[in-house]
């Protein structure tokens, strides 16, 4: 080979190699799109948790106003509003059923997730979700528990004070935990989003 021919080849080699590095380095800075099935269960999985975040605070709410009430001598409009969150029972289970089973959904898509990184927020974003399902069935007992006692005490009986301000301390407890663990969830699928430029 001529030298003219080996230099040509050297001036080729080097041009290939620095196409290849500027490509690598293209790929790098632009993640893969995340599957079209995580993408699609993490919008039902937001709407599962906003849910279950508000049915709480309107019991929240509720709670405020059924010791309002009793505290006026308001007995009835208690019992009503207490009979009423009784029957939010279900409704409060089944949004709980409903997040469990989109965070399961959500898990075995992200597992398709190739940058480590998005990886990484989404577990965080489901490990959030699922520790916030378990508050919420605690949160639930305490629910009951409480307007349970509030209504004997609309009917006269004495449940204790004790026992009221346990009952609601870990209600409260439980309820900071949720608002925390949806502030997570958010902030990770948040994250995420920046990452591959989603609005």
């Amino acid at each position: 080979m001529s030298k003219n021919a080996r230099t040509k080849s050297k001036v080729m080699i080097g041009g290939a190699a620095i196409v290849a590095g500027v490509v690598i380095y293209m790929l790098m800075q632009t993640p893969a799109i995340p599957p079209k099935e995580f993408l699609e269960t993490r919008i039902q999985t937001i709407g599962a948790v906003n849910n279950l975040a508000q049915l709480m605070n309107n019991s929240l709410s509720n709670l405020e106003k059924v010791s309002n009430y009793i505290k006026n001598g308001n007995d009835v409009e208690a019992k009503a509003l207490i009979d009423f969150e009784f029957a939010q029972r279900t409704e409060r289970q089944n949004a709980a059923v409903l997040l469990a089973s989109n965070l399961e959904q959500m898990a075995r898509s992200a597992t398709q997730i190739t940058s480590g990184g998005a990886r990484s927020e989404a577990v965080e974003a489901i490990t959030s979700g699922i520790s916030m399902v378990s508050r919420m069935v605690s949160y639930s007992n305490n629910l009951e528990r409480l307007f349970g006692a509030l209504s004997q005490k609309a009917d006269g009986i004495d449940p204790g004070a004790l026992n009221l301000n346990t009952l609601s301390t870990n209600l409260n407890n439980d309820a900071r935990a949720i608002n925390g663990l949806s502030e997570e969830f958010n902030d990770a699928l948040n994250q995420l989003d920046k990452r591959y430029g989603i609005k």
